[in-house]
């Protein structure tokens, strides 16, 4: 996906779209990078970037409900503290 209509991202951007990436792909107990899914997931956090958000926890969070997967496992709200732990853990 190239970014279009002069989207940047500054290097804290990176750092917290690479966490929120991280956090989600180990929430979907996704391994290989390869996956059509990490891919999903990564189009998925790119855009909600575009759109200004810039919170690591959010940008997962977000990803994982467009994904339908948050609130399968434990009624959501412990799968969002998860993705915050996992995105917080992995933040410089």
């Amino acid at each position: 996906m190239a970014l279009q209509e002069n989207n940047w991202f500054a290097p804290e951007d990176i750092a917290a779209l690479t966490a929120a990436f991280e956090a989600a792909l180990s929430k979907l107990a996704l391994v290989e990078r390869r996956d059509p899914m990490a891919t999903s997931v990564a189009k998925l956090i790119i855009e909600l970037a575009k759109n200004g958000e810039r919170d690591a926890d959010r940008l997962c969070d977000g990803a994982l409900k467009i994904i339908g997967r948050v609130g399968r496992l434990s009624g959501g709200r412990e799968q969002q503290v998860l993705c915050k732990e996992k995105a917080s853990a992995i933040k410089p």
